[in-house]
């Protein structure tokens, strides 16, 4: 599977609440920054996850233009 259709998966499997198959899409030492740094900044996949569970339980959810 190409990079970007496992992008494509992980983002649409979000976006129907599944957070495993995005789980699986990312490295064990990502990182995720915000447009500015601040406490949205996440420093592991662990804190990703539990950032878009928050996200997703106040109706927040994404995709992907690739």
């Amino acid at each position: 599977m190409s990079t970007t259709q496992l992008v494509r998966d992980a983002f649409e499997a979000f976006s129907n609440g599944d957070l495993d198959a995005l789980a699986a899409a990312f490295a064990p030492d990502a990182k995720w920054r915000a447009v500015e740094d601040g406490p949205r900044n996440c420093h592991s996949r662990d804190a990703i996850l539990a950032r878009m569970r928050a996200n997703l339980a106040h109706g927040v959810s994404g995709g992907s233009r690739i």
